[in-house]
């Protein structure tokens, strides 16, 4: 159930520790308890789709679930600058579930790595800023140093997790897979582009790893790519957009996005990578500061999109909330139809593994609701 579940309570405890709302540090505690309990199969596969651990996963998933049911309706969530409201939040927890259930653990843990970006009004979405839960992640700590990265980054510790791959990178290939390397690059792409807002800076840390000689050829080229499609970006500042020029930001978004708005949706290059991350980063910062801006479903789609090119390697994303979030406000919205589409794929997509498709009946249900909320047919 749960596998949304946990990142998307832990963001709002994160949420509501930034701002010290006592009625409800309580049961922040306990969520963060909760996260701890799951670190070790947060961070390992295996673990988390063994099902010897499906019991110690389960009750703890749950109370989680009983805690969130706690503050959903807290006054601070509700004033969310993105709008995630409580009602959609606990709607996504309940998809999760079913998810879960239907044994599609896959899935479920690379929901519960993404679910993070939930509280979109949250400080963590703003370039800059990184969370920190040293002291009780001290008590847990993996010696592993990708491993351990992975839950600093998934908990958007950003500040100790960058490091951290360095580390694991440059003790390759002790610490990590071949196949982890890929993960490294797009992680560290995603936090200086989209958070940081700093190319060189991700050009530095990429020539420090790429001073391992044990690397294989094939990442080291890929490093080389992404380092010469940062440089084309180091001397271009990001836009800045207010309500005054919105029609401006409607235009410079749907020109960067033009091929994939148009349905060529083509392979995740280097350069269209930066552009998803940039547009991304540009977004959450427009929303923040405008959260009644009448683009909002509009919004709500470009980060669908741009985040879907990159989020079953980056985890971090939430395309489908978004959706859901623009299908039930905005319903009359011309951009609601598309929201729909988007999502109803993304659904068949979580419902599919190796015997077909296996959308249980009440997600069916849920679907033709939306659809003819949206005046679909």
């Amino acid at each position: 159930m749960q596998a949304r579940l946990i990142k998307a309570i832990f963001m709002i405890s994160i949420f509501c520790a930034s701002v010290a709302h006592s009625d409800v540090k309580p049961v922040m505690d306990q969520l963060v308890n909760e996260l701890f309990i799951l670190k070790p199969y947060i961070v390992y596969d295996e673990e988390f789709r063994d099902p010897k651990n499906n019991e110690v996963i389960k009750k703890s998933l749950n109370r989680m679930a009983d805690l969130s049911r706690k503050i959903n309706h807290d006054d601070k969530m509700k004033k969310s600058a993105f709008k995630i409201s409580a009602k959609i939040l606990t709607e996504q927890l309940q998809d999760v579930a079913t998810i879960f259930e239907s044994g599609n653990k896959v899935y479920s843990l690379w929901t519960l790595k993404s679910t993070l970006n939930v509280c979109m009004s949250c400080h963590t979405q703003l370039p800059g800023v990184s969370t920190h839960f040293s002291a009780a992640n001290k008590l847990s700590k993996i010696t592993n140093y990708f491993n351990e990265a992975e839950f600093l980054f998934t908990v958007k510790n950003f500040d100790e997790a960058m490091p951290m791959y360095s580390l694991a990178v440059k003790n390759y290939p002790t610490d990590m897979k071949a196949g982890d390397l890929e993960k490294v690059l797009l992680r560290k792409a995603y936090y200086y582009i989209r958070v940081k807002r700093n190319a060189l800076d991700l050009i530095a840390s990429l020539k420090i790893d790429l001073e391992n000689k044990n690397l294989p050829l094939s990442h080291k080229k890929s490093v080389q790519d992404l380092i010469q499609a940062a440089g084309e970006l180091k001397s271009e500042s990001y836009p800045t957009f207010t309500s005054a020029n919105e029609a401006d930001l409607k235009a410079y978004v749907e020109k960067e996005l033009k091929p994939i708005l148009s349905g060529d949706l083509g392979f995740l290059t280097d350069k269209n990578l930066i552009t998803y991350l940039r547009i991304s980063s540009l977004l959450y910062q427009y929303i923040d500061q405008n959260p009644e801006t009448p683009l909002l479903p509009d919004i709500l789609y470009w980060l669908a999109f741009c985040e879907r090119r990159y989020t079953k390697n980056m985890y971090y994303s939430l395309p489908d909330l978004y959706l859901k979030q623009c299908i039930n406000d905005f319903p009359k919205n011309p951009v609601a139809k598309k929201c729909y589409k988007e999502y109803e794929e993304i659904t068949f997509v979580s419902f599919t593994g190796s015997s077909g498709i296996h959308v249980p009946s009440d997600v069916k249900s849920e679907l033709s609701k939306m659809k003819k909320k949206v005046g679909l047919k």
